[in-house]
């Protein structure tokens, strides 16, 4: 006669993973003269909970608390608890992840600490509640681990800590693997990974240009009149445009044109510019003044020449009172000794800066 036997159930599920983003599955990555080179991250795991994963491990220990927990001081010598640990090396605490681990003893002392006890009326008194510390040991070949925690004398009951029953286990790990795809038992196939494919985009239907905006690249295209090299072929594919084209690339030709235009009027004002003289002359720059600035040290005002001095533009500092009364836009006379030829503030203007400086109204 033989006897069948119950086939073991299982107590063990792993948790979808995969490598660290960080140190690229390697564990390591910048020194530092405390940590070493062990990556942040992954804290030298080398991998880390995917999404999926991480979603079945969170409700794999809600289950594991709730059906599982018991006191601390219920437990005995021998249980397997799932708890963290911790330890002091030196002055510097060191903690330990959470996994199963076996109970060496429990000890249950004073802590040293308390908190003050409280009237009918919630008010703080005198008198002091001590605390009592539960602090569980744990068995272990590489130095002590333990956990504590320090309660009042009718709380130590509310320090708990998950108890290992495998019947209890195998049904948690049962329902979290048949639920979640992040999760599967000991000797099963891991569920395969899903590979989304992105959406298609919607696209709006492409509409024409409007008339207006037709009419604006005809106008663009008569004031750039003869284009510079780089915008030859910009006039062709303005002079190109018709209703069929679309209202996105009548925009984008539209801002090209403007541009176009800016860059052939900056042109033509570098190539009329020059000096107000050479270094050492009296000079006078009769135009408007397009720069006004203040401070304790005066007045700075640069004038843009107009009529036969156009392109000239002149710069002083000056401290009289008329130059503070000045402001951009009015037209003025500088007069003085042209002290240096420079550059303005794009580095392609020319300025003549003047010293010894006055000004007049024009």
């Amino acid at each position: 006669m033989t006897t069948a036997t119950a086939p073991a159930k299982p107590t063990t599920i792993n948790f979808e993973v995969s490598d660290c983003g960080r140190c690229g599955g390697s564990g390591h990555y910048s020194f530092n003269p405390v940590d070493g080179s062990r990556c942040f991250q992954c804290r030298g795991a080398k991998r880390l909970l995917t999404r999926r994963g991480l979603t079945a491990r969170t409700r794999w220990s809600e289950q594991v608390d709730a059906r599982l927990s018991v006191p601390a001081t219920s437990l005995k010598p021998g249980d397997v608890v799932y708890s963290a640990a911790e330890t002091m090396a030196g002055w510097r605490p060191v903690n330990y992840p959470t996994r199963w681990r076996r109970v060496k003893e429990v000890q249950v002392k004073p802590a040293g600490t308390g908190t003050f006890a409280l009237d009918a009326d919630g008010n703080q008194t005198d008198e002091i509640i001590w605390h009592t510390a539960v602090e569980v040991v744990f068995e272990s070949t590489a130095g002590e681990r333990r956990i504590s925690r320090a309660l009042p004398p009718g709380e130590l009951d509310a320090f708990t800590l998950p108890r290992l029953d495998r019947d209890t286990l195998a049904e948690i790990n049962q329902k979290i693997a048949r639920r979640y795809k992040g999760a599967w038992l000991e000797g099963q196939q891991p569920p395969a990974k899903t590979v989304r494919t992105p959406r298609p985009k919607k696209t709006a239907p492409a509409t024409l240009a409007t008339e207006a905006q037709l009419k604006l690249v005809r106008s663009l295209l008569a004031d750039l009149g003869e284009p510079l090299a780089e915008h030859a072929e910009l006039k062709e594919e303005a002079a190109a445009l018709d209703a069929t084209a679309t209202a996105t690339a009548a925009g984008i030709l539209i801002n090209r044109l403007t541009d176009a235009i800016k860059a052939q009027e900056e042109t033509r004002r570098r190539a009329v510019q020059r000096y107000a003289g050479d270094i050492g002359e009296r000079a006078e720059v009769t135009g408007t003044v397009v720069r006004r600035r203040s401070g304790s040290w005066g007045v700075l005002l640069v004038v843009a020449g107009d009529g036969e001095q156009h392109g000239i533009r002149a710069l002083a500092f000056l401290k009289s009172a008329l130059a503070h009364e000045v402001q951009e836009g009015e037209r003025i006379t500088l007069a003085g000794t042209v002290d240096k030829h420079e550059l303005g503030w794009d580095g392609q203007s020319k300025e003549t800066k003047l010293r010894y400086a006055g000004v007049t109204r024009a």
